[in-house]
């Protein structure tokens, strides 16, 4: 059997990006797992969405903000994309899937 392989050429600054979002995407997991919590039936693992939103804020504000952004222009247009109440307290990982 064969053994394909691909080789991509990276500018450097191709490759600084790529670093940096990896950078940022690990540091933004080690921030929302240092916040998890265990539920009440000791089976799944519970975020703080203000905790995750937090963190989005923190390690891509460009997303973030841009996001928001779209979302208040749609709001605006349309009135959708409203999170009920409830929403933003602690939610069970399990529950959104």
């Amino acid at each position: 059997m064969a053994t394909e392989s691909n080789i991509v050429t990276l500018s450097v600054s191709s490759y600084n990006q790529v670093k940096a979002d990896n950078y940022r995407l690990n540091m933004f997991l080690d921030s929302i797992f240092n916040e998890a919590m265990i539920s009440e039936d000791h089976e799944h693992l519970v975020f703080s969405t203000r905790k995750v939103e937090d963190a989005l804020k923190f390690c891509f504000p460009e997303r973030h903000k841009k996001k928001l952004v779209t979302l208040k222009t749609q709001h605006t247009r349309y009135g959708t994309n409203v999170a009920p109440k409830e929403e933003t307290d602690a939610t069970d990982v399990d529950s959104q899937t």
